[in-house]
């Protein structure tokens, strides 16, 4: 099994992030738990982050409105990212005659199995989405204790929907990757 930079820190950074709140929680102080088990419980925390982001990842493209790929291909956008190259994808639905826009991303995502750069894009829209779940996670957590601070819960909101609104930007580059990609093969 290959350990590398990503893979650490994409499970490493929401674990610690985790870790931090739990020991908050349990009032527990950093110095008392060594390093080396601190890293090993963060990385593990950040594993299973991971594992519910993927788990939940239908529930969140629902409240993105639909799966990034698709929409792109409906020629919807996010913000500013569109995929303007819609029409040279043409030769991929005559090839399959009349093939559903899901079945068309998947057909991109088989082309661009490899490339690099699109790797880059999945890796960093993983990443998004695992601050964003642990961000909601330490939200849950730390509710019991902050629930009549108003400020609490205004800051919180705002950190979500941050992290709602940048993992979703992350998808949908990681999506036109793909299918920019696909054009590409042609």
């Amino acid at each position: 099994m290959n350990f590398n930079l990503y893979y650490l820190l994409s499970n490493l950074i929401p674990g610690f992030v985790l870790y931090i709140a739990i020991i908050h929680i349990l009032n527990l102080e950093m110095k008392d738990i060594p390093e080396i088990p601190a890293i090993a419980i963060a990385f593990i925390l950040g594993y299973f982050v991971n594992s519910i982001g993927g788990w939940i990842e239908k529930i969140i493209f629902w409240t993105w409105g639909g799966e990034p790929g698709i929409q792109l291909l409906e020629e919807k956008r996010c913000g500013r990212i569109k995929f303007y190259e819609i029409d040279k994808l043409t030769y991929l639905k005559k090839e399959k005659k009349n093939v559903s826009n899901k079945k068309l991303f998947q057909i991109a995502m088989r082309l661009s199995n490899g490339n690099k750069r699109v790797d880059e894009m999945n890796s960093s829209y993983v990443f998004s989405r695992s601050i964003f779940v642990v961000i909601i996670i330490i939200y849950i957590i730390l509710f019991p204790e902050y629930c009549r601070n108003i400020i609490f819960h205004i800051a919180s909101v705002l950190i979500i929907i941050m992290a709602w609104y940048r993992s979703k930007e992350r998808g949908f580059y990681y999506a036109k990757e793909v299918l920019l990609c696909a054009v590409n093969e042609k």
